[in-house]
């Protein structure tokens, strides 16, 4: 079974954390993706965090296991992505050293053809993987060090948003829509997770969550050039895109 995630249409919240996203970035699956690896050393020092993505795949069940958003070590076997399954499930996967530290799977396929939020919270115990907000059903297997974040990932060298970059191979792309990725260096609590999630009209993360945002990549930030960048709107740091052309910069929303 698919799991469609749950929403709703009406604004709740706060106006003033609330943000326009009035454009996205339509990855195609082959050789489309962002690298903003110069963000790595700004929370390379953290031992709990969360992180958000917005997305809309273009598949329900892809070809190959694609990840949606990655921090990698390029020329070895380390590094923690979040990753769309060919059987439709949603996974964390942490490597250290060549070994797998946690393999953590949503327990159901879950319907990322409609916009949803991924949200990934590791609390120095142990992560979890929310959905629009909502701790779903998940297995966690390969618990070689479940409280593993990224400073233990001593050689992480890369951050890409619609792929992965790992022990000299650059390969699983996404295909399919992202809106916003934001990273926080605490661990947010479910109540907040929801909040943030705003029922589908997400908040404003820099606002909502202060110092703690680390990072914000908002597509109404970038240009409309070919070979545009996403400029981080917290530390000014620039997501590259490479290989996206002019119609890869869409009016797909959200809401």
């Amino acid at each position: 079974m698919i799991l469609t995630p749950y929403r709703h249409n009406i604004y709740s919240g706060s106006s003033s954390s609330a943000f326009s996203i009035a454009n996205s970035f339509l990855l195609d699956g082959v050789d489309e993706y962002f690298n903003a690896d110069s963000l790595v050393a700004n929370v390379s020092s953290d031992t709990v965090g969360t992180i958000n993505v917005l997305t809309k795949s273009v598949n329900i069940l892809p070809s190959a296991v694609a990840r949606i958003t990655s921090f990698g070590y390029t020329t070895g076997q380390e590094g923690i992505d979040i990753a769309q399954l060919t059987t439709g499930e949603v996974r964390l996967l942490c490597q250290l050293g060549g070994t797998i530290q946690y393999n953590v799977t949503t327990d159901s396929a879950i319907d990322l053809t409609s916009w949803t939020l991924i949200s990934i919270i590791q609390d120095g115990v142990q992560p979890k993987i929310l959905i629009n907000g909502v701790e779903i059903a998940q297995t966690t297997t390969n618990p070689n060090g479940l409280s593993v974040w990224l400073s233990s990932l001593t050689n992480i060298d890369n951050f890409r948003i619609g792929q992965f970059s790992r022990n000299s191979t650059i390969n699983y792309d996404y295909n399919g829509y992202i809106s916003h990725i934001s990273y926080l260096n605490t661990n947010i609590s479910t109540a907040q997770c929801l909040d943030f999630y705003n029922e589908g009209q997400p908040k404003n993360p820099q606002i909502l969550f202060g110092a703690n945002c680390k990072f914000f990549f908002n597509p109404d930030n970038s240009g409309d050039t070919a070979q545009f960048s996403v400029v981080d709107s917290v530390n000014s740091i620039t997501a590259t895109s490479v290989n996206l052309e002019d119609a890869d910069k869409t009016t797909e929303t959200p809401y």
